[in-house]
Parts: C-alpha cells; sequence; structure tokens
C-alpha cells in the first residue's frame, strides 16, 4: 500500500514536471476558454486569434495576413500597401487632395551617370536643352517647381532655366544656379506656374556652362515639379 502510495506521488511529480518543460515554460486553461503561454506574448482567447501567415481578431480591431493591415469592421482594408475605406467614414468624394510632386535628376558629366538624365559632353558653350519627359498628366495644374544642385559644378558657372517647350523658360526664368545646394525656384506669388490644359505637359530644362560642356568635371541637379492633378480628381469623384 505504501509502494503503490509513493508511487502515485512519483508520477503525478513527473507529470506536473513535464508541465513545466525543460525551460520552465507551461500552457495553461483557464474556463475553458483562456489559453496562455507563460514566458512568452501569446495570449488567446477562445477563437479570438488565428495565425495562418499573419494575425487574426474576431473583435473587429484588426486582422493582418502576409503583412496587410484590415479592419473587419469595414473602416480600414490595407493591400499591397494601398488603403481603402469602403465604409467613406474617412474620404469623402468631394474632398480630395490631387498635389503631387515628381522629381528628376541630370547630371553634367554623362560618363558613369547614375540619374535619370545627363547633358551630353560637347565641346561648344551652347544651351543644351533636355527633355525630361511627360511629367504632368492633361488637365494638371502645375504651381510650382524647384531645381537644386546637389552637387557642385566644377570647372565653370552654370544658367538654368525650366519650360514646358524645348528652350523656354515659361516654368523657371534662366538664373545662375551651380553651387552646392544653391536653388532656382518658384517666384512668391507666382502660382500656378503653368495653367491646366486637358493635354500631357512634357517638362524641358535648359541649360547654359560658362565653358566648354566637355570641360566641366562634376555637376549634379534634382528636378521637381508640383502640380495638382485635377484630372485624377475628377477621375474619383464622378461616377
Amino acid at each position: 500500500m505504501k509502494k503503490t502510495l509513493v508511487a502515485m506521488i512519483i508520477l503525478c511529480t513527473l507529470l506536473l514536471t513535464m508541465g513545466q518543460g525543460r525551460q520552465g515554460r507551461k500552457w495553461v486553461t483557464r474556463g475553458g476558454g483562456l489559453i496562455q503561454y507563460r514566458r512568452g506574448n501569446v495570449e488567446i482567447t477562445a477563437g479570438s486569434l488565428i495565425t495562418s501567415g499573419g494575425y487574426s481578431t474576431t473583435t473587429g480591431n484588426i486582422v493582418t495576413s502576409s503583412g496587410d493591415v484590415q479592419s473587419v469592421t469595414g473602416d480600414l482594408i490595407a493591400s499591397a500597401g494601398n488603403v481603402v475605406i469602403p465604409s467613406g467614414d474617412v474620404v469623402a468624394v468631394d474632398q480630395i487632395w490631387g498635389l503631387k510632386t515628381v522629381v528628376k535628376t541630370i547630371s553634367i558629366v554623362p560618363a558613369g551617370s547614375a540619374d535619370d538624365f545627363a547633358f551630353a559632353a560637347d565641346g561648344n558653350a551652347n544651351e543644351q536643352p533636355v527633355d525630361l519627359g511627360a511629367l504632368v498628366p492633361a488637365y494638371g495644374e502645375i504651381v510650382s517647381a524647384q531645381i537644386r544642385c546637389f552637387e557642385a559644378v566644377v570647372g565653370g558657372t552654370m544658367s538654368i532655366d525650366l519650360g514646358v517647350t524645348t528652350g523656354a523658360g515659361d516654368i523657371l526664368a534662366a538664373g545662375a544656379t551651380d553651387a552646392l545646394n544653391e536653388i532656382n525656384s518658384t517666384v512668391p506669388a507666382d502660382s500656378p506656374e503653368i495653367a491646366a490644359t486637358n493635354a500631357v505637359k512634357n517638362i524641358w530644362i535648359n541649360a547654359t556652362p560658362s565653358a566648354n560642356w566637355n570641360t566641366l568635371s562634376a555637376g549634379r541637379y534634382s528636378v521637381m515639379i508640383s502640380y495638382i492633378d485635377y484630372g485624377a480628381a475628377h477621375t474619383w469623384s464622378i461616377p
């Protein structure tokens, strides 16, 4: 009898020890509804957490799946970096922010350039116009622009302007822009820079050096155009 009692005590002790685990970890159930993993950060209330490539809650607060965030109440869905408000609580079609800024970079030295564009290494000091592409969509209204020299020009000075046609300075008039962090930017109270039309607009940067292009050894610029995308606003609001 004593041997049997001792054996039962030993067995119970072993079972409790196994429940604790080698690192003192333990699974605990409370009221049949709570499972808690001690020494960790996971607490599961019956049916409220499901892991399958993410985390899910049935309380309507947050659902994630493969990095996306979704509220099951219909207030917020984020998928592949996009945010959609299906209930319409936050975004109303009569309040649309369409201000956008596009940035392009250009280098004076074409060899080995990692910029979007580069001027040609011509053996003269003539003005070079470079088409930066169709940067402003149809119905877009250009409200401001800035050219920034983020690598100083070496070997001469540079006069630069910006326009919607080759050689034109109708966005930014010509100005000396060649020192580090020097800018040519929108004149105060001079907005819109270019009125909206129903055609796409190409942007041209036009530069004139004080010495031959092929004698300049450094110089880089960023060109930034800000515009209101009225075309996108119209498309969004009109079914």
